[in-house]
């Protein structure tokens, strides 16, 4: 079986008709020049996407920002369902988040390989982030 990258995976749930838009979601952190919202834009128009099929989402500072803001943006469009893409070690935490804000989701993981290392530290550090969740609510 051939293994597809992580741009490949991000955009092949789209292209497979898993849905009609993408909303890229993130605001800008220190150091940051641009949001992660236009990083992803700028890389998915880069891969063909049409720029009429994303939609931004720049103020969120965290996960549940993400997510929150996300579904504002579903509700005003009328979306019913989304698919959430992102690390796979974040998508026990993302799923846990999209339950409580009754969120109709289903979620696609990437491993960046070429950044194993950073994702292996994901893995740990979400460990935290998911306990941190659970006790806190937040």
């Amino acid at each position: 079986m051939e293994k597809k990258t992580p741009s490949e995976t991000k955009n092949s749930v789209y292209k497979e008709g898993y849905g009609k838009y993408i909303i890229v979601s993130g605001g800008k952190g220190p150091g940051e020049d641009i949001t992660e919202a236009m990083a992803m834009k700028n890389f998915l128009l880069a891969k063909g996407i049409d720029k009429n099929k994303i939609i931004m989402e720049e103020r969120s500072r965290n996960t549940m920002e993400n997510l929150t803001f996300s579904k504002k943006v579903m509700e005003s469009k009328g979306f019913k369902t989304a698919v959430v893409v992102s690390n796979k070690y974040h998508l026990k935490r993302v799923s846990l988040m999209s339950k409580r804000l009754r969120m109709n989701t289903s979620y696609s993981g990437v491993f960046v390989s070429q950044y194993k290392f950073t994702e292996y530290e994901g893995y740990v550090r979400e460990v935290f982030g998911v306990l941190k969740f659970v006790i806190l609510k937040k």
